[in-house]
């Protein structure tokens, strides 16, 4: 599997991804994206600053995310965070379903990372929903460190971070700055 940056050709098949995402919050019981979000112009936008992110199986697109540096959302918890320094956030991940429970997320995930590491960035930020148990899962396996509930602009999510040059444990306070 290989990641591309998405253009704007991509929205109808990101759309359709990310719809797909939606339908499996629903059939997990919960629905974290609301009112059509992610909708075209957000995709659309990701995709003007260079953000969106696709993963192909050959020519297929698989998944989709948005990877930005930093987000005003998460400058306003400031305190929360153990990474003082420039950071990526992912936003928006979604799983085609012909290839969701297949790892394909882990696959995303280590390219997104490598992707923010390659471009100086230190540590990953992600927020999800409390019902959200499989994204949970996922962030725990890859050693990102929760940082509990909290109020994003967007509504309470649990915050999650993980430093991408070393691996100190969650609790250790030697956190480089």
């Amino acid at each position: 599997m290989t990641p591309k940056l998405a253009d704007l050709s991509d929205i109808p098949v990101i759309l359709r991804i990310t719809d797909a995402g939606r339908r499996a919050q629903r059939e997990q019981g919960f629905l974290q994206w609301q009112d059509g979000y992610p909708d075209k112009a957000i995709v659309e936008s990701d995709i003007l600053l260079g953000a969106g992110r696709l993963l192909l199986d050959g020519d297929t697109p698989v998944a989709y995310a948005s990877l930005i540096v930093s987000d005003p959302g998460y400058e306003a918890l400031g305190d929360i965070w153990r990474y003082s320094g420039p950071y990526g956030v992912i936003h928006r991940m979604a799983v085609s379903d012909a290839y969701r429970g297949k790892g394909v997320s882990g696959i995303f995930f280590d390219f997104l990372e490598a992707d923010a590491a390659d471009k100086g960035i230190k540590a990953i930020r992600v927020d999800t929903g409390r019902e959200n148990m499989v994204m949970q899962h996922i962030l725990s396996r890859r050693h990102y460190c929760s940082h509990g509930l909290h109020t994003f602009p967007w509504g309470p999510r649990l915050a999650y971070e993980k430093l991408l040059v070393a691996r100190p444990d969650c609790d250790d306070a030697n956190w480089p700055n």
